[in-house]
């Protein structure tokens, strides 16, 4: 699966391909929180501080406040 990440202000997005994990820290529980599957569940609403998106070969750390929107490419 590939995940784009759009950013405020900015016109090209990140891409992390072969997405294995998402981690966030949640408002409703105060502590990390990982996907590691059904990504299409994940939201930007409850979260705070900064997401990680793992994949295979890379990772994206961005600040959730900078973070436009995200797409899944599950056919990727």
């Amino acid at each position: 699966m590939e995940v784009q990440i759009f950013q405020k202000g900015r016109r090209n997005p990140l891409t992390v391909e072969d997405l294995k994990k998402i981690q966030y820290f949640s408002i409703a529980k105060d502590d990390q929180q990982t996907l590691d599957d059904n990504f299409s569940s994940f939201s930007l609403n409850n979260v705070v501080s900064e997401v990680k998106f793992i994949g295979m070969s890379e990772t994206v750390i961005i600040r959730a406040e900078e973070i436009e929107s995200i797409v899944l490419d599950e056919g990727f």
